[in-house]
C-alpha cells in the first residue's frame, strides 16, 4: 500500500513538471483609434482607472486643443483658459476625473467643465501630473527667468520644489504618497539627471546608468520610477529605479535596450518607445516587448506608449498620428 501510494505521488509530481514546460501564451491587446476633435492629429498621455484618457488634438479650425475621451462620450473638447490661447493639452488625469495641462502659457486643472488657472511661480506654467487628492506638478518660470518645478495644491497654492543645483527642473508626475519626479540640471547648467522628491527628503539625484544624464517620467503607488538615461557608451537606454536595487536598465525580450520608458502601472508594466518608432510593454518576467506584435487584430501600429493603468489599458500615438487605446483581451 504504501508503494502505491509512492508511486501516485511519483505521477503527481512528473505531471506537474510536465505542466511546468506547456508555454503559457502572452498577453494579446486590442487597438482603438481615438480619432482626433475633427483635423488631422492626435495624441493621448494618460489613462485613468476608469479608462478615461487625455491628451491633445486638432479640431476643425486648425491648432491644437486638449480633450478627455471616454467610452460613452467619446472625444470632448476641453477648449481653452483664454480666447487668445493659441493651443491646449492635457497631460494628467485623477480619479475623480480632474485633468491637469497646458493652456497658451498657463498651467490649468479643469473639474467637471471648469477649466481654472493655478498660477505660477512668476509667469507663465504648464502641468504634467496630478495625483487623486488633487495635487498637481509641472514646471513654471520664476521672477528670474529660470524654469523650476512646483507642487500645486488647491489650499497652498503654487510651491517651488527648487533644483539639484541648477537653474532649470521640470516635475512629470506625483504618485498619491506626494512622491514627485522629474529632472533637473545640476550646477553646470548643462548636466540634467532624474530626481525624487519628498516633502521630507526633499530633492534627491536618482543617477545615471553610467553615462551623463538621465530623466524620470512616471512613478507608481510603491515608488517605483521609470524614465530615460544614457550609459556608459552614451546610449539612451529606459530605466526602472526602485529604493532598494536603484537604477536598473530596462533590456531582454525584444530589444536589448529600450529608448524611454514614459510610463508604470502598479503591477510592474512599464511601457515606452524604443528604437524611436515602436511602443514597448516590458515586464520583469518577459523583458521588453514590442507592443505592436501583441496587437490583434493588427488594424494599428502603436508608435509610442505613454502610459499605463491597473487594467493594464496602455496609451499613445498610432501610426496615423492618432491618439490609441490598447486593451488587454479578456
Amino acid at each position: 500500500m504504501s508503494t502505491d501510494k509512492h508511486l501516485t505521488t511519483v505521477g503527481i509530481l512528473l505531471a506537474l513538471v510536465s505542466l511546468a514546460f506547456i508555454p503559457v501564451a502572452a498577453q494579446t491587446y486590442t487597438a482603438t483609434d481615438l480619432g482626433t476633435l475633427g483635423g488631422t492629429f492626435s495624441n493621448a498621455f494618460a489613462v485613468g482607472e476608469s479608462g478615461a484618457v487625455v491628451g491633445w488634438a486638432d479640431p476643425v479650425q486648425g491648432g491644437m486643443h486638449a480633450f478627455l475621451w471616454m467610452k460613452a462620450t467619446g472625444m470632448i473638447d476641453l477648449g481653452l483658459l483664454n480666447s487668445g490661447d493659441y493651443f491646449s493639452a492635457a497631460y494628467g488625469l485623477n480619479r475623480a476625473g480632474q485633468v491637469v495641462g497646458q493652456s497658451g502659457s498657463s498651467a490649468f486643472i479643469w473639474t467637471k467643465g471648469t477649466m481654472q488657472d493655478i498660477g505660477s511661480l512668476g509667469r507663465g506654467a504648464a502641468a504634467f501630473g496630478i495625483n487623486n487628492a488633487g495635487q498637481v506638478v509641472g514646471l513654471s518660470i520664476t521672477n528670474t527667468s529660470q524654469i523650476h518645478a512646483f507642487l500645486w495644491t488647491n489650499i497652498g497654492g503654487m510651491q517651488d520644489l527648487g533644483t539639484l543645483g541648477g537653474q532649470t527642473s521640470i516635475a512629470r508626475a506625483i504618485n498619491d504618497s506626494a512622491q514627485v519626479v522629474g529632472s533637473s540640471t545640476l550646477s553646470d547648467n548643462v548636466t540634467t539627471h532624474a530626481f525624487l522628491w519628498t516633502a521630507t527628503g526633499g530633492m534627491q539625484d536618482l543617477g545615471t546608468l553610467g553615462g551623463t544624464d538621465s530623466d524620470a517620467y512616471a512613478i507608481n503607488a510603491s515608488g517605483e520610477v521609470v524614465g530615460s538615461s544614457s550609459d556608459a557608451h552614451n546610449n539612451q537606454v529606459a530605466f526602472l529605479w526602485d529604493s532598494v536595487r536603484g537604477m536598473q536598465a530596462l533590456g531582454g525580450g525584444d530589444d536589448p535596450g529600450a529608448n524611454v520608458a514614459f510610463g508604470i502601472n502598479q503591477s510592474r508594466q512599464v511601457v515606452g518607445v524604443f528604437a524611436g518608432v515602436r511602443g514597448f510593454l516590458w515586464t520583469r518576467n518577459d523583458g521588453i516587448k514590442n507592443l505592436n506584435a501583441l496587437i490583434f487584430p493588427k488594424n494599428l501600429l502603436v508608435s509610442s506608449a505613454n502610459a499605463a493603468n491597473t487594467a493594464s489599458q496602455i496609451v499613445g500615438t498610432d501610426n496615423k498620428n492618432h491618439a490609441v487605446l490598447v486593451t488587454p483581451t479578456k
